[in-house]
């Protein structure tokens, strides 16, 4: 029987050869498209992480920006509103000055008048009735000592009358310190008195 062994020709490997060459080519193809992918993936999620790192450290000082502003914001009309408050006060005090001024020199002229005395005895003869007990004493404006005498009559119950630099305007006080008791019926309390009204009642209120 012949024998079929024979060595192979070069010129029958060159189609082998060939084919294997090419699937070594593809395989490191697409070995290179792989790593290449890989490559691209990694710089993508990279790139994503470090832009959201950026986002967020960039969201931070957006908000203390916004924080401050808020926080300036509210300090300059807190600010404001205090020196507007300061403003009022100061202008509510002028007028009210103004006008308790003027109402003051009307008082005053009326204290000059023949009306004014017969208000002084009334008064007195008013009071007599809340001081029931003897000792009283009469205070009065230091210009108003010539009607001592009538305001005792008035007054009764052995009282005396003395002057009193405290009442500028007019009218009566009366003590008994025995009893405990005092009433103030001066020109110069019922005005005061009338400040706080006065600046409710014109709107002059600083709240």
């Amino acid at each position: 029987m012949a024998n079929d062994n024979r060595q192979l020709e070069p010129a029958a490997l060159q189609p082998n050869i060939a084919q294997i060459g090419q699937a070594m080519l593809e395989e490191a193809q697409e070995q290179s498209a792989s790593l290449r992918k890989q490559a691209d993936d990694y710089k993508a999620q990279q790139f994503s992480q470090a832009e959201h790192e950026v986002l967020v450290e960039l969201y931070g000082k957006i908000q203390g920006e916004i924080a401050q502003i808020k926080g300036s914001s509210v300090r300059e009309i807190a600010r404001q509103e205090n020196a507007m408050r300061q403003e009022l006060l100061l202008h509510r005090e002028a007028l009210t000055g103004k006008v308790f001024d003027a109402v003051s020199k009307r008082l005053l002229a009326f204290a000059a008048t023949s009306q004014y005395r017969d208000f002084l005895l009334e008064t007195a003869s008013s009071l007599c009735g809340l001081f029931p007990q003897e000792g009283s004493v009469l205070l009065v404006a230091p210009r108003d000592l010539p009607f001592a005498d009538d305001l005792a009559k008035a007054f009764g119950k052995g009282c005396r009358v003395e002057a009193s630099d405290a009442i500028r305007l007019g009218g009566l006080q009366c003590q008994n310190q025995e009893a405990g008791l005092f009433a103030d019926e001066t020109l110069d309390s019922k005005l005061e008195d009338q400040r706080a009204w006065f600046a409710a009642a014109s709107g002059l209120t600083v709240e």
